[in-house]
């Protein structure tokens, strides 16, 4: 908790100056603070918030990391892990964090996302949290995860976890947008092998399969988004398209009302808007 130190007298009131306000020998004077009693004062209050999370700890770890209390710290570990990874990300904090604490670099495309798609932000810190709350239960049972003599409390633990599993969704997510790049890269070939079919039939259609169009603007969106908007240039329905990639019809929904509403290319494609 931030200490905020009040500029007042032994009195409890402001210290006189002599000069007028505004000037710039208008200044009063702040008590004299020692360097050594601020850093003992930190230190003592750093070592009472360890034992309060050692003796959290062992209460949690002796119920096996079940039951209500696990359930109640495990709640309030998830909002607190989502809420930081929510303010790193709104005061641009959060691409530095990644590489620093999972050695990932954000890509333009990725920063860009994270900062326009609450979807996208949302779902991958999501995953993250539950993936770093499952990663601490595991450790903690087989005794090798969170331990108090290392001087890490507990939330700076749990939050450098939520870094990590971070990075590793974004992998997976890279890895999958590899493999469906490849797909569409073949469907691409095969469409332009055959100007005759049907598929060609209506501009906006060329549009988005045209492969310069592809390779310009599907970039800049997520793996998941990429296979909604190929599945509506390729006439697919939102149950088609949900079934197809194991996406939820409301996710699919969702998703393709926000993009048509911001994405200017995808606003474009006329009859492709409706759902």
């Amino acid at each position: 908790m931030a200490l905020v130190a009040m500029k007042a007298g032994d009195d409890g009131q402001e210290p006189l100056s002599t000069y007028p306000p505004g000037s710039p020998e208008h200044t009063v004077d702040e008590p004299e603070q020692d360097p050594q009693a601020t850093t003992l004062r930190e230190e003592q209050e750093r070592r009472d918030r360890l034992k309060g999370d050692a003796e959290l700890f062992d209460l949690i770890r002796a119920d096996g990391f079940a039951g209500r209390r696990w359930n109640q710290v495990q709640t309030e570990m998830a909002h607190y892990g989502i809420g930081v990874l929510r303010s790193w990300a709104a005061q641009g904090f959060l691409a530095a964090k990644l590489a620093q604490h999972s050695q990932l670099r954000l890509t333009v495309g990725e920063m860009q996302m994270f900062e326009r798609d609450p979807d996208f932000r949302e779902g991958l810190f999501d995953a993250a949290v539950t993936e770093a709350l499952a990663d601490f239960r595991v450790r903690g049972l087989q005794g090798t995860g969170w331990d108090a003599a290392r001087g890490a409390a507990i939330t700076t633990y749990f939050t450098r976890s939520c870094l990590f599993k971070l990075g590793n969704e974004l992998r997976r997510q890279r890895r999958s947008d590899s493999r469906y790049r490849r797909e569409i890269d073949a469907a691409l070939q095969e469409a332009a092998a055959s100007p005759d079919n049907d598929v060609w039939a209506d501009e906006p259609y060329r549009m988005v399969i045209d492969s310069e169009i592809v390779s310009a603007h599907l970039d800049e969106l997520s793996a998941e988004d990429r296979k909604i908007v190929v599945g509506k240039a390729f006439r697919y329905s939102v149950a088609e398209i949900a079934e197809l990639h194991e996406i939820p019809e409301r996710v699919v929904r969702r998703r393709w009302t926000w993009l048509v509403k911001n994405v200017d290319w995808i606003r474009r494609l006329g009859d492709r808007g409706e759902l």
